[in-house]
């Protein structure tokens, strides 16, 4: 009976006695995820758990700490771009009334885009110009002053400084199509060497998963990025407002997202209508240089070279 007793106390003391437990850091760093070393203050943080947490629970959570509890999660940033700017002004002011920040991509070619492009200047818009690259389908047309995978270096560089010279206001370049040309490594090497000549960033359409664009940019220190949603594939008001929804819920994901589009009536429809509701859900819209600055410094662990250029503090253009 004694020996009975002992070995009910002891097994007593085990369930009864807690085990210490090694405390659970906010934040560490598990197998999963490493943390993400920032070699300077980012323009816009990430949640911690974004930047180092799991998704494991602890068996015993701690209890939150009044910091934790007060901790509001940063906004999340949406960069719009809309491109193919040039043929009609009215699109440029409409554009422009909407009331946050939007990136006007314009055509080189267009008569009109010089009317455009005044009233982006006097608006203090974020201007790109909107290369026109070569596609895959021969039957399509992009327009005059294409670049395409039979010219030599001389003729592309020409070509390039041609349609610079048609956006005067341009901090940047995008592709109009180029599903042939931004896979064509040659090509792509001299418009990037261009645009690192001239300090100009690059926004990748994505108009083909071969795209060559982004490892020849950190090549160049030339600043890139790569869009993340198509809001207008198909051209009515729901199916923008679908693809916009997609947009939000990647930039609350992800911290910051870039949508790109054209100035079509369902897009700015839809747009108009979106915009407001976003805002009261606390999105918040910023530039592309801001996107691309956001980039640089909170997702990569190494940011390249090219974020030494602080593209963010391009200021736009006086007036």
């Amino acid at each position: 009976m004694p020996s009975r007793l002992v070995l009910f106390v002891a097994w007593l003391g085990l369930v009864v006695v807690p085990v210490p437990t090694r405390p659970h850091a906010h934040g560490a760093a598990t197998g999963d995820h490493l943390p993400v070393q920032l070699t300077a203050t980012p323009a816009f943080l990430l949640p911690p758990a974004r930047l180092a947490g799991s998704t494991r629970l602890a068996a015993r959570p701690p209890a939150p700490s009044p910091v934790a509890t007060d901790a509001v999660a940063p906004a999340p940033r949406l960069a719009l771009l809309l491109d193919d700017f040039g043929h009609d002004p009215a699109l440029v002011r409409r554009t422009l009334a909407l009331g946050v920040p939007v990136a006007l991509a314009f055509l080189p070619y267009p008569a009109r885009t010089a009317r455009g492009l005044a009233l982006a200047r006097e608006a203090g818009a974020e201007v790109l110009l909107h290369l026109p690259m070569e596609p895959e389908d021969p039957a399509v047309d992009p327009g005059p002053l294409v670049l395409r995978v039979d010219m030599d270096a001389a003729a592309l560089r020409r070509t390039v400084a041609a349609a610079l010279a048609a956006v005067p206001d341009a901090v940047g370049v995008n592709n109009h199509m180029g599903s042939r040309f931004t896979a064509h490594r040659p090509g792509m090497r001299v418009l990037m060497a261009e645009l690192a000549a001239r300090g100009l960033f690059f926004v990748d359409s994505r108009t083909t998963p071969h795209s060559v664009a982004a490892p020849l940019a950190r090549t160049f220190l030339v600043p890139f990025a790569v869009r993340d949603v198509f809001v207008d594939n198909e051209a009515t008001v729901a199916a923008v407002l679908a693809r916009l929804a997609e947009a939000e819920e990647t930039a609350r994901r992800l911290g910051a997202a870039l949508a790109i589009g054209h100035p079509r009536p369902a897009t700015l429809a839809a747009l108009e209508r979106w915009i407001p509701e976003a805002r009261r859900r606390g999105v918040r819209f910023v530039r592309v240089a801001d996107y691309l600055d956001w980039h640089c410094r909170v997702l990569l662990s190494r940011p390249p070279a090219a974020c030494d250029r602080r593209i963010s503090g391009h200021p736009p253009p006086p007036g």
